[in-house]
């Protein structure tokens, strides 16, 4: 049984015999996407099968292909959808990160890292006016 539905609008089921709402449900087949039912609100019934069309693999290429631009274009990379954008440049030139994952203060630890030249806790991508690059003598020590 096929009814003429939208999801949201307000039905009579013929399933339970209720006025209820249109609900959508997604079929999966293992975790890839196998179609969506309108069902009942209610009872669950399915009241349309296949409502819709999944989009094809070129339709889900296409819209990752214009995200990928969108975020290009927002983050000001001249770069190709296609290539790896080299997020060193953003920084520009003369600019360059100090992160306090890469002081010779940061202290790495997996519940809390801290900083042993404040004393306090911080975030690995903070950055400090007291920077000190970690270098390779300071692994090893």
């Amino acid at each position: 049984m096929s009814l003429n539905v939208n999801p949201g609008q307000v039905f009579h089921c013929p399933h339970c015999d209720h006025e209820s709402v249109v609900r959508t449900k997604v079929r999966f087949d293992g975790w890839v996407r196998n179609g969506q039912d309108l069902i009942c609100g209610l009872c669950q019934a399915t009241v349309v099968q296949d409502y819709g069309q999944a989009p094809s693999l070129s339709d889900r290429d296409q819209a990752d292909t214009a995200r990928k631009s969108a975020a290009a274009s927002f983050l000001g990379l001249s770069s190709p959808v296609g290539q790896a954008c080299q997020p060193a440049s953003l920084l520009g030139e003369a600019e360059e990160a100090c992160f306090c994952r890469d002081c010779r203060h940061f202290t790495r630890h997996p519940f809390q890292c801290r900083c042993g030249l404040w004393n306090k806790v911080v975030e690995p991508m903070n950055d400090c006016e007291r920077f000190e690059r970690l270098t390779r003598k300071d692994h090893e020590s």
